[in-house]
């Protein structure tokens, strides 16, 4: 009776006594209510008691409360915390037990000694952890539609940024944009795999504001999204270029993806909780963790915690079999382990310790910033083959911020887009000379040799990038480029023995591992070793979520083994999904390219009517592709017709910078052009083929 007669007064989120109302429920309700308010202070609270014949909760708070006037908790997300005295106990005893049997993974470097504070200081990010560098810290939080983060992720974030920052410093964490999920869903242009820098470029309003001059205020960016273009990825830390106006600007942040972590959260495990762990870890790379060699992992897992209980562990089998039973009790990783906040500890007092000896250290690490700021903004200069202006302003740049690996890169490539390839290798040697790690080397080497590839100069490449290049080191472009200059060179084993290293790695982060696999394939068939291309290519059919990549490359392997009929039936499911991708298109960019897909394997299928017709109904290219993204595009289809007029003409339109891009002297496509005298000067700087 007394429910009838309060019931129009109580509210939507009035969850005390109602029917079909519990305290879950007045917990998600308070919990939304702060996500959505500008919170100044909030009554701190614990129920003791609540719940049915059925459902019991016990439930403590840990909330805040700000003074009058103090804005710097605003839109920062506090939430309730569950606690199990008796569940937490038992994760932490079954963690204990499990990992008495799982040891931990080997080093980069088994000394006994302590890494040097001075590297640690070197590799770690002042403006995050270090006192005096940062006054004020501003997170910006956006997630696609769907994809909002739970309180434990933005809360478990905050504490991480609390506890290591400079004491004092306010922490402003903010909820900002919801993305639609069309923008996310929207096709992608060709040579763009992810769509996550679209999105950081138009809705990352850190970027946008004012810069202080003296970096006193440090942004950080964090986007919640559905699911990467890496099978399985959790998430990634990254720097996104972003333009706004005549000035490019560098987006520091990290990504989560929802699904790899829904697949999980089933029945009591908490999505939340999963989110919160990848995104303290993903932050983890933000601060600079793990470059200490003493804990950090060797091989494809560099950059990562040896320890099975750190949330800078990559989740390995071994890792995921350490936490498992604590994670069945809802119970997951939201600190880092002993080893890396020794790190954190010892390069805050490195820094303390050189501010003190040198009251200039702080502007020199901002005129290292600005340096690497003004190289960004200098990249449109190198996109359009201005390299007479670049020098100039690398030069200019460089006497008033000094070297940095970015003006580097510019001034090499500048001298290599140029032809004076000398000057460039002198470069690279002087890089050496100033103490350069491996890595810093092959990423300046990258850009020359690519301007040798694309001169047809594969053995000199090699010879340079071997020096530098190895699959285990963090820049892979010169692996790549390396790859690349032994297919040009003849030197077909080398390139697959590299790729095998590659895979090995299994980086999904670098590379897509599928078009690895493929092209690891291809290498084999053009080596003639036909049963491994073809045990190869079974494996990629064998999983639905592979096969359609799989269809044409496979369907090559068996014409060229013999077995016409069975590569018929491949291309003809490809034919299938082709032509459903192409009546789904729903811009004109993707039905220029699902159009094109069409008919090319109409064209291998012997159908060139309806190939030229697929072609006609495909549109033409984007205004703003380049000419080496039409040629992907549209290679195969015109040289499965037998088009040559057409794709030379394409071929005469392509720049010699970008011939690294799309190479004629090794593309299969053109290779039949070759030995016709009216293409010679599409193929003057190619070496004879061998």
């Amino acid at each position: 009776m007394l429910g009838a007669i309060y019931e129009v007064d109580f509210l939507g989120v009035s969850c005390g006594f109602r029917p079909g109302c519990s305290p879950p429920q007045a917990l998600d309700a308070l919990a939304v209510g702060i996500m959505t308010r500008r919170v100044n202070w909030v009554l701190d609270a614990g129920i003791r008691a609540a719940g049915s014949s059925y459902l019991c909760v016990r439930e403590s708070f840990t909330l805040h409360a700000c003074a009058p006037g103090d804005t710097s908790r605003d839109r920062t997300v506090v939430c309730p915390r569950r606690r199990s005295g008796v569940a937490a106990l038992a994760a932490a005893a079954l963690s204990a037990l499990s990992c008495a049997f799982l040891p931990a993974y080997r080093s980069v470097s088994s000394g006994r000694a302590p890494w040097p504070a001075e590297d640690l200081a070197a590799s770690m990010d002042p403006w995050l952890l270090g006192d005096g560098f940062s006054d004020r810290l501003a997170v910006e939080v956006d997630w696609v539609e769907g994809c909002r983060p739970g309180p434990a992720a933005i809360e478990g974030l905050r504490a991480i940024l609390v506890k290591y920052g400079p004491h004092g410093r306010p922490v402003e964490i903010a909820l900002d944009d919801e993305i639609p999920r069309s923008l996310w869903d929207e096709p992608r242009p060709p040579g763009d795999r992810d769509p996550v820098a679209r999105l950081v470029e138009r809705f990352a309003d850190v970027a946008a504001e004012p810069r202080d001059p003296d970096d006193r205020t440090e942004r950080r960016y964090v986007l919640f999204a559905p699911a990467s273009w890496a099978t399985g990825h959790f998430g990634y830390s990254s720097s996104w270029p972003v333009k706004r106006g005549e000035e490019v600007v560098f987006v520091d942040g990290v990504v989560v993806f929802r699904q790899p972590h829904a697949r999980f959260a089933w029945l009591w495990l908490s999505l939340d909780k999963m989110e919160r762990m990848t995104l303290i870890h993903e932050f983890g790379h933000q601060l600079g963790l793990v470059r200490n060699q003493r804990h950090e992992r060797t091989g494809r897992h560099r950059m990562h915690c040896t320890r099975l209980d750190c949330p800078m562990a990559h989740p390995t089998p071994r890792v995921i079999a350490r936490n498992f039973l604590a994670g069945l009790f809802n119970v997951f990783m939201r600190d880092y382990c002993a080893l890396c906040q020794e790190d954190i500890r010892r390069a805050q007092a490195a820094w303390r310790d050189r501010m003190a000896r040198d009251p200039g250290y702080r502007a020199q690490r901002v005129a290292e910033r600005e340096g690497r700021r003004r190289a960004v903004t200098l990249w449109s200069l190198h996109e359009q083959g201005r390299y007479e202006e670049l020098l100039a302003a690398v030069e200019e740049a460089r006497k008033r911020y000094g070297w940095n690996t970015y003006l580097r890169w510019l001034e090499i490539a500048s001298l290599a887009g140029l032809g004076r390839t000398d000057e460039a290798l002198e470069r690279v040697r002087a890089a050496e000379a100033a103490g350069l790690s491996r890595a810093e080397r092959a990423r300046l080497a990258s850009p020359l040799g690519d301007a040798l590839i694309a001169a047809g100069r594969y053995d000199e490449a090699i010879a340079l990038l071997e020096s530098v290049g190895h699959v285990e080191d963090d820049e892979l472009g010169a692996s790549f480029a390396l790859i690349h200059a032994l297919e040009g060179a003849g030197r077909l084993e080398e390139a697959l023995a590299l790729v095998d290293g590659l895979l090995e790695r299994g980086d999904p982060i670098s590379f897509e591992l599928e078009g690895m696999r493929r092209k690891q394939a291809m290498l084999l068939r053009r080596l003639g070793r036909l049963d491994d291309a073809e045990k190869a290519a079974r494996r990629g059919l064998h999983s639905r979520k592979t096969r359609p990549g799989w269809l044409s490359s496979a369907a090559e392997i068996l014409e060229a083994r013999g077995r016409h009929e069975e590569a018929r039936t491949l291309l003809r499911e490809a034919l299938r999904n082709a032509e459903k991708a192409f009546q789904g298109a729903e811009t004109p960019v993707t039905r220029w390219r699902t159009g094109w897909t069409v008919a090319e394997v109409r064209a291998r299928l012997g159908e060139t009517d309806r190939a030229r017709q697929a072609i006609a109904g495909a549109g033409p290219p984007p205004d703003d592709a380049k000419v080496f993204e039409v040629l992907w595009v549209e290679a195969p289809a015109l040289a499965a017709l037998g088009e040559w007029e057409r794709l030379a003409s394409l071929l005469r339109e392509l720049p010699p910078r970008w011939r690294d891009r799309f190479d004629p002297c090794i593309s299969p496509e053109v290779a039949p052009m070759r030995g016709d005298a009216r293409y010679r000067d599409i193929f003057a700087h190619c070496p004879p083929p061998r």
